[in-house]
């Protein structure tokens, strides 16, 4: 018997000493680390002015509808402390920020920043066509992640690649002209990196057409003096016949 106890107590030996190391081996693996799984925390702020009007409106929501991950934010009432849009977007957890900053009802300027370091630029956007008077499909991939994939069979590996040549691009989108003014280092500010030397203000080109303006009316008020002056200067001769129907 003391023999059979002993044979069993090392049969059962090897048994326990490999389920601790299958322990060893499980607390091994959970304690290993994993490799870091991808996740796009980028989003975009998009906010504007009081005071937007309603085609400018339209673009902006039409800019939303392109964008994959963007948050809106209530209209801003000032337009001169524009370092207070880097908090909202601290606020809302977002990395860019687009601005639509509207003057005088008339004008749009477009900042597009990276918060809150920056770099940040600044356009003038004009000749603006939304996508619902364009007719345009937009985003016809919102809320879908298409992937697409091919087997060997399908696709053999001798196979020649598809002519880049051969691509077409769709128009999806509104469309704009935007005319860059700065770009600077910072956010909403800081130094000035690239300035357009070209860029005239809108408010120049309306003084430039008022003052275009108000020469023809000054040629025309003196061409009126100067017939009166030759009138003065050169009278008609008296004719004796204008009594007669009298």
């Amino acid at each position: 018997m003391v023999k059979r106890a002993s044979e069993a107590a090392g049969k059962a030996g090897p048994v326990k000493q490999a389920k601790g190391e299958q322990v060893e081996k499980a607390s091994e693996g959970a304690l290993a680390p994993t490799a870091p799984v991808f996740k796009n925390k980028e989003k975009v702020l998009v906010l504007s002015t009081r005071g937007i009007t309603m085609r400018y409106r339209h673009l902006m929501n039409d800019i939303i509808n392109m964008l994959p991950h963007c948050k809106k934010d209530s209209k801003l009432d000032t337009k001169n402390d524009r370092g207070v849009i880097n908090e909202v977007a601290d606020m809302k957890s977002c990395t860019a920020v687009a601005f639509f900053e509207v003057r005088k009802k008339k004008d749009l300027f477009l900042w597009l920043s990276k918060s809150p370091e920056g770099p940040s630029v600044k356009f003038l956007v004009q000749n603006v066509h939304t996508m619902a008077e364009l007719k345009l499909s937009g985003n016809h991939l919102k809320g879908a992640r298409p992937v697409l994939s091919f087997h060997k069979v399908v696709v053999p590996m001798d196979k020649k690649k598809p002519d880049p040549s051969a691509a077409s691009l769709v128009e999806v989108g509104p469309r704009t002209c935007m005319n860059p003014i700065k770009i600077f280092d910072g956010s909403f500010g800081g130094k000035t990196l690239f300035e357009n030397t070209d860029y005239i203000s809108p408010n120049a080109v309306r003084a430039a057409a008022k003052r275009q303006a108000a020469g023809k009316y000054k040629n025309k008020v003196g061409q009126k003096e100067r017939r009166k002056e030759h009138v003065a200067a050169n009278p008609l001769p008296v004719d004796e016949l204008d009594a007669v129907f009298k």
